[in-house]
This record gives structure tokens, sequence and C-alpha cells, in this order.
């Protein structure tokens, strides 16, 4: 489970938590702090990433079976595009948050923001099943074990930067990180990730015949 398609997936996992953790837990401090427009009582509007995620995973998932199953794209294709779209874009708009001084537009941006990670889904978390479908739940505990430490990072860099000097521009310093990373995994992914079975993940009959064959 150290092939580099995995390996890849760990990273592109601890990346999807550091920003994942940053827009639910951190975003409403920048929202109150520096924009001082306090989430809490925005009422429904703090459900709204949680049901974008929800639409976006929906969307997500129809499309990737749609363009598989309709041989418009590969199935390596499919998960490098929605890859692209669920930390693409979220990079654009955490960039964009930082410069964004309207209340209204910054937590809409924040929703998208938020939302758009729900391609991951069928794109990454999907591609588990690619790789090493018999060892897919290890793989998904690994991923999650190891993204937990991405927020963990998320937040002490944020802390480190904020604690004193608690202004935009440090926030900014911490959204054109969190952007630097977002671009890292979906260039990782694209690089390294892939949708062929790997050798150690087959079960052992088919690696038997394999043998054979050759």
């Amino acid at each position: 489970m150290t092939s580099p398609p995995v390996i890849t997936l760990y990273f592109v996992h601890f990346v999807f938590d550091a920003g994942y953790i940053l827009l639910i837990t951190d975003i409403p401090t920048f929202f109150n702090s520096i924009l001082d427009f306090d989430l809490e009582l925005a009422g429904l509007l703090n459900m709204a990433p949680h049901l974008c995620v929800l639409c976006m995973t929906v969307i997500g998932g129809l499309l990737g079976d749609y363009l598989i199953s309709h041989d418009k794209l590969s199935i390596l294709g499919t998960r490098r595009l929605l890859n692209t779209f669920c930390f693409g874009l979220t990079a654009v708009f955490i960039i964009i948050l930082g410069y964004v001084y309207n209340s209204d537009l910054s937590l809409t941006i924040m929703v998208f923001a938020f939302g758009i990670y729900g391609f991951k889904f069928a794109g990454v978390n999907a591609n588990v099943l690619d790789i090493a479908p018999f060892h897919s739940g290890i793989i998904i505990g690994m991923m999650i074990s190891i993204g937990s430490i991405g927020g963990l990072v998320a937040t002490t860099l944020l802390g480190v930067l904020t604690e004193t000097n608690n202004t935009l521009r440090q926030w900014r310093v911490e959204f054109w990180t969190q952007a630097a990373l977002q671009i890292c995994a979906l260039l990782a992914f694209f690089i390294f990730g892939s949708d062929k079975p790997q050798e150690w993940a087959k079960p052992p009959e088919e690696s038997a015949d394999i043998e054979r064959q050759h």
C-alpha cells in the first residue's frame, strides 16, 4: 500500500482535510474578526455549505457515471476532471475570499469553495476502488488518519499567523498557502494518479493467472 498512486491518494486527502477544516472551523473567525459578520446570526445560512457539498457530491457522481458509461472519458480521465474541479476551483475561491470586502459576497464564495469539495467523492475517493478494491477499507482508513494531520497543520499555521497579528494580510497568507496546496494536490493526482489495479492489490488467484500467462 505504498505504491505511487496510493501515496498520492494519501497526500491528496491530507490537502483536502487541510482546506476542509480551514473552511469549516476557521472561516467563521475570519468573518467575525475581519469582516465583522457573525455567522452564528446567519441562521439557515450555516447549513448552506453542507447542502452545497451534498448537491455537488450528487452532481459529481452523476457526471462521473455519465462520462464513463457513455465513453466520453476514460476512468482516469474522469477522476482527473473531477479532481480538477474539486481542488482547482476551491483554490480560486479561497484566494478570492481574501480580496472581497462584502460579507454577503464573501459568504457566497465560501459556500461554493466548501461545496466544490463534493466533487472529491466521485474523484479521489472513488479512485480507491479503481486501484485496490479489495483493500479499499484499509486505504480509506489511512487517508482519513493522514488527512486529520492536514487539518491540524492548517489550524496550527493559522494560529501562528494570526495569534498576535490578526489582520487581513495574515489571513491572505493562509489563503494563498491553502490555494498552493490545493494546486499541488491537483497536479500530484494528475501526474501520479492511476486507474489500474495495483499488482499487490489483486486477489492471489488473479496474480497467479497473470504469472502463468507470462
